[in-house]
């Protein structure tokens, strides 16, 4: 496979995600680790997505700015941060910069998102982009099946509440290097499809463009069907993470548990990407 070829920088996004979203995906299925009490979780929550909704949104002109191999690794190095303020709190019980690193990781999730859906709606053919988008959930979501056993290995022997700091040291690692896999990220220009063809790629004129571009947005009807969608997409993670699985059970089956369902994520991205890129349900261009 061709390093240029669209499926192989979905695969290197997907390993990119892997060490980062995977990870961290890990520390929330373990109700953060364990570590933090419930006003700070709610806290640094607050702040994560109010910051992930505006970095969402203008997401899009930060990776025109500087590029989706920069995006990226800014993006993901803030997981690692995270990570590291969970082992600030466990030693001291001071909540502000768990919080700052939830607003930090919010700005950065929002840039390093913007760079995946970009890539997984972009650089693959109209006939590919669902093979492509299951491949990278499968890749990604390997991450936080693989990461699960992480703290179900270390803690096997403890009936502890939360995780050890040995865990976190772990976890952090493999973000930082997930975030330098942005690294491998090569310009828009230089992807060539298997057909021989390459992408059509906009020049960045101005911050200002950029902006008119996304407020422009707002008034997409498409756009506009899909706020529903996005709404109800993660709605269901705090109860699930928090209220189940960080209540209900200790690290060793919270990971046990997590594994299972990150799993399932796999199988299902699978069958529905292949779905996706069925002739009969192409989209007609009339």
């Amino acid at each position: 496979m061709r390093f240029n070829s669209p499926m192989a920088q979905v695969m290197l996004v997907g390993f990119s995600c892997f060490c980062c979203l995977g990870m961290y995906n890990v520390i929330n299925s373990l109700g953060a680790g364990g570590q933090m009490d419930d006003n700070t979780t709610k806290n640094g929550n607050v702040a994560l997505y109010a910051c992930f909704s505006i970095f969402g949104v203008f997401g899009g002109a930060i990776y025109n700015v500087l590029v989706g191999r920069w995006t990226m690794v800014c993006g993901g190095l803030t997981y690692a941060l995270y990570s590291g303020s969970l082992v600030y709190y466990s030693n001291t019980k001071e909540p502000a910069f768990v919080i700052v690193a939830s607003a930090i990781l919010g700005a950065g999730a929002g840039m390093f998102w913007t760079v995946q859906g970009a890539i997984m709606m972009l650089y693959p053919s109209e006939n590919q982009k669902g093979r492509a988008v299951g491949i990278f959930w499968i890749i990604f979501n390997t991450g936080a099946v693989l990461g699960s056993f992480i703290p179900f290995g270390l803690n096997f022997n403890s009936t502890a509440a939360k995780v050890n700091t040995a865990t976190h040291y772990v976890l952090m690692v493999l973000m930082v290097i997930g975030a330098l896999l942005g690294l491998g990220l090569i310009p828009l220009e230089k992807v060539v499809r298997e057909d021989g063809s390459r992408l059509q790629v906009s020049k960045f004129e101005n911050v200002g463009s950029e902006i008119i571009e996304i407020l422009k947005l707002f008034k997409s009807k498409n756009m506009l069907l899909l706020l529903s969608l996005c709404v109800t997409s993660n709605w269901f993670y705090s109860y699930q993470y928090s209220a189940v699985n960080g209540v209900l059970f200790n690290v060793r089956t919270r990971s046990f548990n997590s594994a299972f369902y990150w799993g399932s994520q796999m199988i299902g991205s699978h069958s529905v990407g292949l779905l996706l890129d069925n002739p009969k349900l192409q989209p007609s261009t009339d």
